[in-house]
């Protein structure tokens, strides 16, 4: 892949959203990242991207406790989208309910990281997801639900 990775981050908390990109501004290639707070932000911002014509995240990371819509709801919402569904979707997220991680994979979620407590756990989680983005592990994933699967 060629520029920078493209992130949507779904996340409420200002502080957990600036770790996060504090830890992925760390090494090499450089990684975008457009935050927003909510799910029909997040809906509005791929709507507005798709009807322009530019291209859409290379990941998207959503958190599940959300103001407004919850966010397995928003994940529910994105990957009903035939467009949108083939972006992949990490869940990032404090909840320990493993009916709700169960739901998240059900629904199409590539992985359910539990939100980092300290630093050292913010530096593993990116150094983990910029691997997997320059492997192309996600970039196989969009292939294969670009092709109709809707399952990781």
């Amino acid at each position: 892949m060629t520029g920078p990775f493209r992130l949507l981050l779904i996340e409420d908390n200002p502080g957990d959203a600036d770790l996060v990109r504090e830890a992925l501004a760390i090494g090499d290639p450089p990684v975008e990242i457009t935050v927003v707070e909510r799910v029909g932000d997040a809906l509005t911002w791929l709507d507005d991207r798709t009807m322009a014509g530019e291209p859409l995240p290379d990941l998207i990371i959503h958190d599940l406790n959300l103001p407004g819509v919850h966010g397995i709801q928003g994940i529910r919402m994105i990957k009903e989208d035939p467009l949108w569904r083939v972006v992949p979707l990490l869940v990032l997220s404090s909840s320990e309910v493993e009916s709700e991680r169960a739901v998240c994979r059900e629904l199409g979620a590539a992985a359910f990281w539990s939100k980092p407590r300290v630093w050292e756990e913010y530096e593993a989680f990116a150094a983990h997801l910029r691997h997997s983005l320059q492997s192309g592990q996600f970039l196989i994933m969009r292939l294969a639900w670009g092709a109709g699967s809707t399952q990781s």
